[in-house]
């Protein structure tokens, strides 16, 4: 009978092409009656044997390389395996089988494998170690397949807590992903992490507790594919009183989706730069104009930063922000802010407000809302100067601090558009726009169509009239003197301006733009023609003035 161990032969291919299988030693050969390859000699399998070819075509085998494959797997903890037998059975408790991992992972920096499966367990603690290159990672099968479930009563951590608050060093360089953690329990956090420092958080699910996420502190930590759903708040990040010289959360890149929370999906309160990438803010909160929404920034963002009153706090850049309930789909308190390139579509009896500005600076680039509301943006006389509204489509505005407003597709206007600072408004071709309020100099480059008018709390300037509007109200109570009036060039014929006051205008200058006349402004009723004079103004004696088409004038009626 011939011998069945034979030197291995590799029929096609090239010099390129290689085969690998297992073994642990000996010599590589082919077995004539299963037809396969298989070791010749050697106690049992586990190293790695490479076979190519040469020139020739002709087999070249190489010896055994590497370690035995035990030896390779060895490297990473695998929480079935002796000593930890974790059983993810979703019966029995796994608790002191994951902790035993956590605490070796962190001593020998071996990376911890969750199989798929159920795993029951109580409060788990990631301990700091000393060392950056001694933090390990943990890696589950899938974040749908791999999950670990709250058991027992009397705790008060997180489910998974990584980090500690009085620690002397941060806790960095890790990556863990593939894992669903469910709090199971309302009154509790899921994952809360303390001076997480250059970390890698991805396809992770944090479901079932008073907080998905509950970060405090951190720095550059980047969150993809990263969800907290059905939680109390989905992702809440604050600063505390580090003992590692960190506190305060900052660059936090996160990518996810955050939904069916009760109160906010992210409520954002300390530090700096979180960039929200791609998110999904849907369905966050119960109550319409309760204190809950998609996103919060809070009163306290970059005040880790001395001597700066206002320093960058989040930018949500395409975003999605749906079916919120609430005061607003995002509320805006503190920081320099932007939100660009996002959509909104929770409906006027959800969210009162699109975006809710009340402190801090902001920016809004290129956004759009599906619904129309009184106020799709609201912003406060407590927020900073020096704000943009730029591109996008919102039916209703009403802003007393933005300084730039040039969205081509803003239209509707159905609230009173405020300036208290100014206001510079740009392209506004053919759609309508039903009353402004303005207090400084204020330019505005209409033309506004069907507008019903301006009203202006007047403290010294021209005020430009917006093509369109029906009116002109000064609003101060006081008498005042040398006010400006620019009426508009390109009226309609017959069309009607009326400028009225509250309070008296002892020397009212109306003018138009253009080349424009203007038509009896003096107060001589025997000189009704007369143009350039100031004029005496109260609120028992407005001016009124018809447009003139064919005289391209405005006259006095």
């Amino acid at each position: 009978m011939a011998d069945p161990r034979q030197p291995l032969r590799v029929l096609r291919g090239n010099e390129a092409q290689f085969a690998s299988y297992v073994g642990l030693s000996g010599e590589p050969g082919y077995a004539t009656d299963s037809r396969r390859p298989r070791m010749m000699t050697g106690d049992k399998p586990g190293g790695i044997i490479l076979a190519g070819l040469d020139d020739n075509g002709q087999a070249n085998s190489l010896p055994a390389l590497g370690r035995p494959l035990v030896d390779h797997f060895g490297d990473m903890i695998n929480i079935k395996n002796f000593p930890y037998n974790c059983k993810g059975n979703d019966i029995d408790p796994d608790t002191d089988g994951l902790q035993r991992a956590l605490s070796d992972m962190v001593t020998t920096g071996r990376p911890i494998f969750i199989p798929p499966g159920r795993y029951r367990s109580g409060q788990l603690r990631y301990p700091v170690s000393a060392a950056y290159s001694q933090m390990g990672s943990i890696f589950g099968y899938d974040k749908n397949l791999t999950q670990i479930r709250r058991i027992g009563d009397n705790q008060s951590l997180g489910l998974l807590t990584i980090g500690d608050p009085n620690a002397t060093n941060f806790t960095a360089n890790i990556n863990i992903s593939g894992l669903t953690l469910n709090g199971m329990d309302p009154n509790l956090p899921v994952l809360v992490t303390y001076d997480l420092v250059k970390s890698v958080l991805r396809q992770i699910n944090c479901i079932g507790g008073s907080v998905g996420y509950q970060m405090y502190g951190g720095i550059t930590n980047m969150l993809f594919d990263f969800n907290c759903d059905n939680n109390g708040t989905g992702l809440m990040a604050r600063g505390f009183a580090s003992k590692a010289g960190g506190g305060m959360p900052n660059h936090i890149h996160i990518i996810g989706a955050f939904g069916g929370n009760l109160k906010y999906g992210l409520d954002i309160d300390g530090g700096v730069n979180f960039m929200l990438d791609g998110c999904d803010v849907e369905g966050n909160g119960r109550t319409f104009d309760a204190d809950s929404g998609g996103l919060l920034v809070g009163p306290n963002m970059g005040g880790d930063i001395s001597r700066i009153r206002n320093y960058p706090g989040v930018t949500a850049r395409n975003c999605w922000f749906e079916a919120n309930k609430g005061k607003a789909d995002v509320r805006l308190q503190s920081g320099l802010n932007a939100i660009e390139h996002s959509k909104f579509f929770s409906t006027p009896d959800a969210t009162r407000h699109d975006v809710l500005i009340e402190g801090g600076n902001y920016m809004i680039v290129n956004c759009a809302t599906g619904t129309a509301k009184t106020a799709n943006l609201k912003d406060s006389i407590n927020c900073e100067r020096g704000n943009y509204v730029i591109g996008g489509l919102f039916p209703g505005v009403d802003l007393v601090r933005c300084s730039v407003l040039a969205a081509p597709t803003l239209h509707n206007i159905n609230n009173p558009l405020n300036a208290t600072e100014g206001l510079n408004v740009y392209n506004q071709p053919a759609y309508a726009h039903a009353g402004m309020t303005v207090d400084g100099p204020t330019k505005i480059a209409g033309p506004f169509l069907n507008a019903g008018g301006v009203k202006v709390a007047a403290s010294g300037g021209n005020y430009f009239v917006p093509e369109g509007s029906g009116w002109v109200m000064f609003t101060q109570t006081s008498a005042i003197a040398n006010q400006g009036c620019i009426l508009p060039v390109a009226a309609g014929d017959g069309h009607l301006i009326e400028i009225g006051t509250i309070g008296t205008i002892t020397s009212l200058y109306v003018a138009a733009q253009g080349g424009a006349t203007v038509i009896g402004t003096s107060s001589d009723p025997a000189n009704p023609t007369k143009q350039g004079d100031p004029v005496t103004l109260t609120a028992s004696t407005p001016l009124r003035f018809r447009y003139d088409a064919a005289g391209t004038r405005w006259l006095r009626t």
